[in-house]
């Protein structure tokens, strides 16, 4: 399969903006060790874009600093961005076959009218990350290609970035082992070579690594050497096309979007609402089967038919719980939410196998 010949919108617009350079900057997060990281941060000197501040260690319970064995030898891959369209991205069909190529996030044009690429880390399929007490929507961190408009007619700059998609309270998310503390939705900068860690100064960490000129695209000699163009411009989202239908002011449409993840994640095992219930008198939502584990002893007896054991805390707020009952209102909306594509691919899979397991059918 060749590479087609009509780009679709993206790649006219990578194009556009390569036109001065064949190459395109690559961002890899390659995966550490607890062991890699600790001896990586010996040698790194401390970030000014996290904090000044001592890390919430401290405030983690001996259990809550463990990460289980078959956690942290887990292995991850390095995940790549690329500053460039997919249709654009020269690959060996053939090798990819025996060789499956890393987990890739390419770029488009975001709100702004930049060229960007990004990816969102937390717990996924994509980063093989899988264990519960991750969220699965820590933080993105990306690339950016703004155009130099200056009349020296400079070169266009490309930036490396993190943006928080949790507040401080909810996260442990550590850069250069140090606790950040950036406002959600605010990015700052990351330079070659920082270790962003996503549970504590060492749990689950990967080495950033930039290419400013990280590899040719469209050159001939790219082409010769690499067989086949990886896809066709079929594949691009309809998106890429779809600058006309987007809000005049972006920043609200991005803040409903960290609203809808935030309101529809369970505290507990940080999934999407899953067969939701309410407690009460306070009124948080859980999954039942989370509620189910964590209020069981509000529903034990001992031998003379009186409840057992102390009152159960709600974790949210700490207050008395009482009971709980099925909040299907949530459920439906959960639903909507999920057929409107608001989620993430692979939150969306895991959403609909989980409803799946549950025997949860369709809202009429």
């Amino acid at each position: 399969r060749t590479m087609a010949s009509a780009p679709s919108a993206a790649a006219a617009a990578g194009n556009a903006a390569t036109s001065s350079s064949t190459n395109y900057p690559i961002l890899k997060l390659i995966p550490l060790s607890q062991a890699q990281c600790a001896a990586a941060l010996s040698l790194n000197t401390t970030n000014d874009n996290a904090t000044t501040a001592t890390t919430n260690d401290d405030t983690k319970t001996n259990d809550e600093r463990h990460i289980p064995p078959e956690v942290s030898q887990k292995n991850r891959p390095t995940l790549w961005l690329k500053l460039c369209s997919e249709s654009d991205d020269i690959v060996d069909v053939d090798e990819s076959i025996d060789n499956p190529p890393e987990p890739t996030r390419y770029a488009r044009m975001d709100k702004e009218g930049n060229y960007s690429c990004e990816v969102k880390l937390g717990r996924s399929e994509f980063a093989k990350i899988r264990w519960t007490k991750i969220s699965r929507s820590l933080c993105d961190i990306g690339m950016t290609r703004t155009s130099n408009n200056d009349a020296s007619g400079g070169s266009d700059n490309v930036t490396a970035w993190i943006k928080m998609r949790k507040g401080v309270d909810q996260h442990w998310v550590h850069l250069d082992g140090t606790l950040i503390v950036k406002p959600v939705n605010q990015p700052f900068h990351v330079k070659d070579g920082s270790i962003l860690s996503l549970y504590g100064a060492t749990g689950i960490a990967y080495r950033v690594k930039i290419e400013p000129n990280g590899a040719v695209i469209n050159s001939p000699e790219s082409v010769a050497s690499r067989k086949r163009g990886a896809t066709d411009t079929t594949t691009t989202s309809s998106n890429d096309n779809g600058d006309a239908k987007r809000p005049k002011h972006p920043g609200v449409r991005q803040g409903a979007q960290v609203l809808i993840e935030n309101s529809t994640e369970c505290p507990l095992c940080y999934e999407i609402f899953c067969k939701t219930v309410a407690v009460h008198p306070c009124g948080h939502n859980f999954c039942e089967e989370c509620a189910e584990t964590h209020l069981a002893s509000i529903n034990c007896t001992n031998d003379d038919g009186n409840a057992s054991g102390k009152p159960t805390e709600c974790p949210c707020c700490r207050g008395q719980i009482e009971g709980f009952t099925r909040n299907r209102l949530v459920d439906t909306m959960i639903w909507a939410v999920a057929l409107n594509g608001c989620f993430d691919r692979d939150d969306a899979i895991n959403y609909l196998k989980r409803r799946e397991d549950a025997k949860m059918d369709a809202p009429s």
